[in-house]
C-alpha cells in the first residue's frame, strides 16, 4: 500500500510535465461564449455514425462492475473473458480485439505493445459517461478503428456543488468492493477524487465438461485484488479559458488459473498503468481551441512457474494534439487538427528498447441543410508511422431527418491498422515486413424515435445494415513447432444487421421501461494469402452469429427492480470451424431501494448473477461461474439536496 500511495503522489507532480513535450483535444458545442468541454468528438463531428451513449440511470445501477460486464449485458459488443477476474476483450461487429480502440477523455489508452485494452479492469464507477461507437472509424479517431470504439467520459460541472458517495459491496466467491468519490464545484473550479478497492478469490463451482464424467470442480488460483485511484482538477482561468489535469492510476494483482484440460494453474499476474494528462482549452463565439498532452505507462509482470517464465513488460506512450473547431455559421462547422505520439517499449523479448514515432493530422466538415433536416460529413486523415506507409483514410457520413419520427443515416469510411510492436519486435517471430491491414465499411441505418410527454415516451426502434471488409488481416501462424510469426494471412468480410427496441411508459408513480438488442454477424475469410484454402467463406473464431439482450425495468420514485436476459450464439474455436462452442443464455436481476435520511441519501441494491443457473463457457475451456450474488450499499452526501424541498 505504500508503494501504491507513493505512486499516486508522484505521479500527481509528473501530471503537469507532459505539455512541454506534446498536445491532443475534445469538443464543445455550437455556443462557445462560455467554456463546455462535456463532449467529445463524436457530438459534432460523427456524422452517419452509429453511437449508443448508455444512460446516467444504466450506469448508477452498474456502478459496481466493470466496463467488461456492462457491455456483455447492455450492448452488441460481444466481450471474449477467460473467467471471472481474468481478461476480457472487446469484439464489435465481428473485429478482433485490437481492432477496437478504448479512449479515455479523447486519448486512446490501449497500450502500444498489443493495442488491446482489457475491459476487466475498467470499473464503470469511474466514469460519468460510457459510449459505444460502431463500425469503422479511423478518418474520426485514427489507427485501428475497424471494428469500433469505446469512450470513456468525465465531466465538470462549474456550479456550487459537494458531493461524497461512498460504497460498499460484498458478492459470492468472497468478493468486497470499496468505492468512494468526492466531487466539489464552483464557478472557477471543479475537483473529482475517486477511489476503489476490488477484491474476490473467484473460487466458484463449475462443471468439468472436458472430462467424460463430467465432475463438479472447484476454480482455483483465480483471485484478484484491485485498486484504482483517479484525480481530475478542472480550473477555469477566465470565462472562455479552462485548465484541465487528470490523473488515472491502477494496480492489479491476479492469479491465472489453468483450463480444464490443463488442471491448476500456477501463474499469476501484476499489471500497474499511470495515466496522465493535461489540456488548456480557449473559445470565443465561433471558435475552440484546445491543447493537450498525455503520458501513459503500463508495466506487466507475468510469471508461471510451471514452465520458468517470469517476464516484464514497460511501455509508455507521451501524446500530444492541437485541435480547432470553427463554427463558420449555423449550419456549417469545421474540425482539424494534428497529433504527434512518441511509444517506448522495454520488453526483453524485443531484445532491446524500442521505439516509434507517429504523427497524424486530420480534418472534418459537417453541412446542415434544409433547415437542418439534412447533415453532410466529409473527413479526411493521413497518418505518419515509423517504419509504414500508411494509406489516406476519407470518410463520408449522411443524416437525414425524413420526418419528425424518422431519421436515415449512412457512412463509408476508409480504415487501416499498422502493426503493434509485437507484431514487429517480438523474438523469435517478430515480422518487420508486416503491411498495415486496410479496408472500407458502410453503415446504412433507419430510426424511429418519439419523445413525447405522456403514458408512453422516448419510444426508439432502429434497424443498421453493416459490411467492412479488411485487407492484409494479420495473424500469428506456426512457422515451425518451436514458434510462431505474424503474417498477412486474410481478406476478411464482415456483415450483418443490428436492429433495436426501447421505450418508456410512464403512469402516476410507476415507471416501466424495455431495452432490446439483437445483431447478426458473419465475419469470415474471404481470401487467404497462405498455402491452405480450408478456411475459405468460414466465421471467424470466436465470433457469434446470434447475439442479443432483452432488459425489463420498473421504477416506484424510491425502488426499481430490472431484469436482462441476454443470448449468445454458437461460436467456432477453430478455423476450419470444425469445433462449434454451444450457445447459451443468461438472466441477471436486480433489485434496489434508496432512503433518505437528512442530509443523506441511502441506496441498497441486490444483484443475482445468472439467475439460472446455467453452466457455459465464453472461452473454450476456460469455466464462468454459476449463479453468484452481490450487495451493495451506497451512501450519497449531496449539498444541493439539503436545501431542496423534496
Amino acid at each position: 500500500m505504500k508503494k501504491y500511495y507513493s505512486v499516486c503522489i508522484s505521479a500527481l507532480v509528473f501530471t503537469v510535465l507532459p505539455v512541454f513535450i506534446y498536445a491532443q483535444s475534445k469538443d464543445s458545442v455550437h455556443t462557445l461564449n462560455t467554456v463546455n468541454i462535456s463532449g467529445n468528438r463524436i457530438d459534432n463531428f460523427a456524422i452517419g455514425i452509429k453511437v449508443t451513449k448508455f444512460d446516467s440511470a444504466c450506469l448508477s445501477d452498474s456502478k459496481s462492475e466493470t466496463v467488461a460486464g456492462f457491455l456483455t449485458e447492455q450492448s452488441y459488443a460481444y466481450v471474449k473473458s477467460y473467467g471471472n477476474g481474468s481478461l476480457a476483450n472487446i469484439s464489435v461487429r465481428g473485429s478482433g480485439s485490437n481492432q477496437v480502440g478504448v479512449f479515455w477523455n479523447g486519448f486512446l489508452i490501449s497500450p502500444p505493445n498489443i493495442s488491446i485494452t482489457d475491459a476487466s479492469l475498467l470499473p464503470v464507477f469511474f466514469f460519468d459517461d460510457v459510449e459505444l461507437q460502431y463500425g469503422g472509424a479511423s478518418s474520426l479517431f485514427g489507427n485501428g478503428i475497424i471494428g469500433g470504439s469505446l469512450h470513456l467520459v468525465n465531466n465538470p460541472h462549474f456550479e456550487k456543488s459537494f458531493n461524497v458517495g461512498i460504497n460498499y459491496g460484498i458478492g459470492s466467491f468472497r468478493q468486497q468492493d470499496y468505492h468512494a468519490k468526492v466531487t466539489t464545484g464552483s464557478e472557477k473550479i471543479y475537483s473529482s477524487t475517486a477511489i476503489l478497492c476490488h477484491q474476490a478469490q473467484n473460487d466458484f463451482s463449475y462443471i468439468d465438461i472436458s472430462d467424460f464424467n463430467k465432475p463438479k470442480l472447484t476454480q482455483i488460483n483465480a483471485a484478484l485484488d484491485q485498486h484504482g485511484f483517479m484525480q481530475e482538477i478542472f480550473l477555469k482561468i477566465k470565462k472562455n479559458q479552462v485548465l484541465n489535469a487528470n490523473f488515472w492510476y491502477n494496480n492489479s494483482y491476479r492469479e491465472i488459473p489453468g483450463t480444464m484440460t490443463t488442471g491448476k494453474g500456477r501463474a499469476y499476474q501484476e499489471d500497474e498503468s499511470s495515466r496522465n494528462t493535461l489540456s488548456w482549452q480557449i473559445s470565443d463565439p465561433k471558435n475552440l481551441l484546445q491543447i493537450k498532452s498525455a503520458y501513459f505507462k503500463d508495466h506487466l509482470h507475468f510469471v508461471d512457474t510451471a514452465y520458468s517464465v517470469n517476464s516484464k513488460l514497460t511501455t509508455q506512450v507521451i501524446m500530444g494534439e492541437a485541435e480547432w473547431k470553427k463554427f463558420i455559421n449555423r449550419s456549417l462547422r469545421m474540425n482539424a487538427g494534428i497529433n504527434t505520439t512518441l511509444n517506448i517499449a522495454d520488453i526483453q523479448a524485443y531484445q532491446g528498447v524500442k521505439t516509434q514515432k507517429e504523427i497524424r493530422v486530420f480534418l472534418s466538415v459537417v453541412k446542415d441543410l434544409f433547415k437542418n433536416r439534412l447533415s453532410i460529413n466529409g473527413g479526411v486523415r493521413q497518418e505518419f508511422i515509423e517504419g509504414y506507409k500508411v494509406p489516406f483514410a476519407p470518410m463520408l457520413g449522411v443524416e437525414y431527418r425524413i420526418l419528425k419520427f424518422l431519421q436515415l443515416k449512412s457512412n463509408i469510411s476508409g480504415n487501416f491498422r499498422a502493426p503493434s510492436m509485437n507484431d514487429r519486435y517480438w523474438q523469435p517471430g517478430g515480422n518487420e515486413n508486416l503491411k498495415p491491414e486496410t479496408g472500407v465499411s458502410e453503415d446504412f441505418g433507419l430510426i424511429f424515435n418519439t419523445d413525447k410527454k405522456g403514458i408512453i415516451n422516448k419510444s426508439e426502434i432502429s434497424f443498421t445494415y453493416f459490411n467492412s471488409r479488411t485487407n492484409n488481416r494479420i495473424v500469428w501462424y506456426p512457422e515451425s513447432p518451436s514458434y510462431w510469426t505474424p503474417r498477412n494471412l486474410y481478406q476478411v468480410l464482415s456483415r450483418g444487421f443490428e436492429s433495436k427496441a426501447s421505450f418508456k411508459l410512464s403512469f402516476k408513480k410507476w415507471t416501466f421501461s424495455f431495452n432490446g438488442n439483437y445483431s447478426y454477424t458473419l465475419s469470415t475469410n474471404e481470401k487467404t494469402y497462405a498455402s491452405s484454402d480450408e478456411i475459405l467463406g468460414k466465421q471467424l473464431i470466436y465470433v457469434p452469429v446470434h447475439n442479443g439482450f432483452a432488459q425489463i425495468k420498473i421504477d416506484r420514485k424510491i425502488f426499481f427492480i430490472s431484469y436482462n436476459q441476454s443470448y449468445t450464439g454458437y461460436r467456432f474455436a477453430n478455423s476450419d470451424n470444425s469445433k462449434e462452442l454451444p450457445e447459451y443464455t443468461l438472466g441477471n436481476a436486480k433489485a434496489g431501494f434508496k432512503y433518505r435520511i437528512y442530509p443523506c441519501m441511502i441506496n441498497l441494491q441486490f444483484s443475482v448473477n445468472n439467475i439460472w443457473d446455467i453452466s457455459y463457457y465464453a472461452i473454450e475451456y476456460r469455466p464462468m461461474p454459476g449463479r453468484y450474488y452481490l450487495i451493495t450499499f451506497t451512501l450519497n452526501f449531496n449539498e444541493p439536496f439539503i436545501n431542496s424541498k423534496n
